[in-house]
């Protein structure tokens, strides 16, 4: 009894080792089964979700839809409506268009008197004219004398026309007290030039727009 008891002890030991061997397999088998890999499978997990994160973040960014191009104003209609002439845009009379800076000769404004009172170039030159070559029958100042009319008086009813014809051709007036002749002076080139500035100064001096003596004037010494 002894000596089996003695060899059955080893034989009980390794049993019971094989016993306990299983059962930590049964319970690791039993625990991996429960979850126990759960962390790992977590961690792989998160593996897998950060590279999706990176992917996405590697991803350029969708570009922004440009907005569509504004409608070009259609251009203001320009209104067409007709003007009525106001009194600025009134055609000037002759008269005005006489007096006007832009000064001409017409029989019917001979001359330009300036808003000072001066009288255009034209008038100093009829002066001057008068005072070489007519004075010498009409007098100073074209009073007159005792063979030739006064010319103030004369050019107040005297035409352009008329004034023009008697220069250039002449004029006889006899009569049983008095025998006036006026020379002709249609080759005088001097007086058939500047005939017009004669009639300026003449008709200035009729319509009194000068006074006697030299003419204060300005502006262009026109020919």
């Amino acid at each position: 009894m002894s000596a089996q008891g003695a060899g059955g002890q080893p034989k009980t030991l390794i049993g019971a080792i094989v016993v306990i061997a299983a059962i930590v397999i049964a319970v690791g088998y039993w625990y991996w089964g429960r979850g126990g890999g759960e962390p790992n499978m977590q961690a792989n997990t998160g593996t897998e979700t950060a590279v999706e994160e990176t992917v996405v973040a590697a991803e350029p960014p969708a570009a922004a839809e440009a907005p569509a191009p504004a409608e070009a104003a259609a251009p203001a209609e320009v209104a067409t409506k007709e003007k009525s002439p106001t009194a600025s845009e009134t055609p000037p009379t002759a008269e005005e268009a006489a007096m006007s800076t832009g000064y001409e000769f017409s029989p019917e404004h001979p001359y330009k008197v300036y808003p000072d009172g001066k009288l255009n170039f034209a008038v100093r030159r009829g002066y001057n004219m008068f005072h070489s070559i007519c004075y010498v029958c009409h007098g100073f100042e074209a009073r007159g004398s005792s063979f030739a009319p006064n010319l103030i008086e004369s050019m107040k009813t005297l035409t352009y026309e008329d004034f023009v014809t008697v220069v250039m051709n002449g004029r006889e007036n006899i009569t049983s007290t008095s025998n006036n002749v006026m020379p002709s002076f249609g080759e005088n080139k001097s007086v058939v030039k500047y005939i017009d500035s004669l009639y300026a100064w003449l008709k200035a001096r009729a319509d009194g727009a000068v006074a006697e003596g030299d003419p204060p004037w300005e502006g262009p010494k026109t020919e």
